[in-house]
Order: C-alpha cells, then sequence, then structure tokens
C-alpha cells in the first residue's frame, strides 16, 4: 500500500462526504 494513492482515497471520500454534507444542510434549510 502507497502512502500517496491512501491519501487519494482519503481525499475523494472526503470530498464525497462534503458534497453529502453540504446537500443535506441545503435540504434542512430549505423547507
Amino acid at each position: 500500500m502507497r502512502g500517496r494513492e491512501a491519501e487519494g482515497a482519503e481525499v475523494e471520500r472526503v470530498r464525497d462526504l462534503g458534497r453529502v454534507l453540504r446537500a443535506l444542510f441545503a435540504g434542512f434549510r430549505v423547507p
């Protein structure tokens, strides 16, 4: 396992989670 590849996967996961969280917050803010 290479650190760089692992970090890349982590970043992608964080980005996806960020998108989902933003969508959820937007949904709660907008009725």
